[in-house]
């Protein structure tokens, strides 16, 4: 969902992206994750996602976060970005996502 939805993002205008993961992309992924490719195994989600939003729009302003969105972090992660006026939800976990919620 979130490769999804930050490139539809990224080429419908929106100028200023935060993506925020530490996890690297497995085999697996590829069956659903825009960046997921043979060539990009093993390598940062968020590092190929900027990649290739920049590749489609050079003018979108990607900043990277590489943390993991915890019920413990949730909070910070979120306070700690100024100017935010929205957060797309592509987390994995239920309890991760309440913790963003709350």
């Amino acid at each position: 969902v979130g490769s999804w939805a930050a490139e539809a993002l990224c080429r419908s205008g929106v100028g200023n992206l935060i993506l925020i993961d530490l996890d690297d992309i497995c085999i697996s992924n590829t069956n659903r994750q825009l960046h997921a490719l043979t060539s990009t195994v093993g390598q940062m989600k968020i590092d190929e996602m900027k990649r290739r939003l920049l590749d489609i729009n050079p003018g979108c302003n990607v900043t990277l976060i590489h943390d993991f969105v915890t019920v413990d972090t949730a909070d910070e992660l979120i306070t700690s970005l100024p100017g935010l006026t929205a957060c797309i939800d592509a987390i994995d976990g239920m309890i991760e996502k309440t913790a963003l919620i709350l």
